[in-house]
């Protein structure tokens, strides 16, 4: 009996008499954080149209004009959770939005001639054009898009409300269209990699792009610049 107890000690020191357990699978780091952050920027467009009448019964159009539309935050209080190299969660009070003000001056003219071959009472005289200087209102979100970690954006909300312009003639992208994406479907963001905002106090981040349209007779140029500020409250 002895030698058998002797044996069996032996055995499990020597590994024989069962399989090693696996290594454990490392945990990925968690950073957690509170910040206080700020959006402001600008998005300017020009336009014309020019369309020439090529046959009877048809309309020469002739226009031009534009709009500045300047934006800003209330300081917004979010919460980031960085967890693993691509991972980030961002909470506010239920997501990571922040109110944007807008104030838009928007100016512009069409006329047209040429003769309409056509029956009716043609609806009556124009409404005059209601251009100038309106206020507007939006909620934008903030995230790290997927598998991207150094790059920060600011995505529209979809339910957005009507424009504050009625009989205004606009043309080129529309506010707030070039805020997360160009036409062509390319993100616009600014460069801002998220262990940058857990090693620093504070950062400050600019994004800009240009789109320059040319099409159906109608020319435009957008551009946009914002600054997205991040200031750390608290965590590590």
């Amino acid at each position: 009996m002895n030698r058998t107890i002797a044996a069996a000690a032996l055995a499990a020191a020597l590994g024989l008499g069962a399989a090693a357990p696996a290594a454990a699978t490392p945990l990925p780091k968690v950073h957690k954080g509170t910040f206080k952050v700020e959006l402001e920027g600008v998005q300017r467009t020009s336009w014309t149209t020019e369309i020439n009448s090529t046959e009877g019964c048809d309309l020469s159009i002739k226009g031009a004009g534009g709009e500045t539309i300047r934006f800003r935050s209330k300081p917004t209080t979010v919460q980031v959770t960085w967890m693993g190299p691509t991972r980030v969660i961002l909470r506010g009070r239920s997501v990571a939005s922040l109110d944007l003000a807008a104030t838009i001056r928007r100016h512009g003219r069409v006329d047209s001639s040429g003769e309409i071959c056509s029956d009716g009472d043609g609806g009556g005289m124009p409404e005059a054009p209601d251009c100038g200087t309106r206020r507007s209102r939006r909620t934008v979100e903030l995230s790290w898009p997927v598998r991207r970690s150094d790059l920060i954006a600011i995505e529209p909300d979809f339910n957005a409300p009507l424009g504050p312009f009625r009989t205004c003639p606009s043309g080129g992208i529309s506010w707030p269209t070039l805020l997360d994406r160009r036409p062509d479907g390319r993100l616009v963001g600014a460069e801002l990699p998220v262990a940058d905002l857990f090693r620093h106090g504070k950062n400050i981040t600019i994004a800009r792009d240009k789109v320059v349209e040319n099409q159906n007779g109608e020319q435009s140029t957008t551009t946009i610049r914002w600054t997205l500020s991040f200031t750390r409250v608290r965590g590590r």
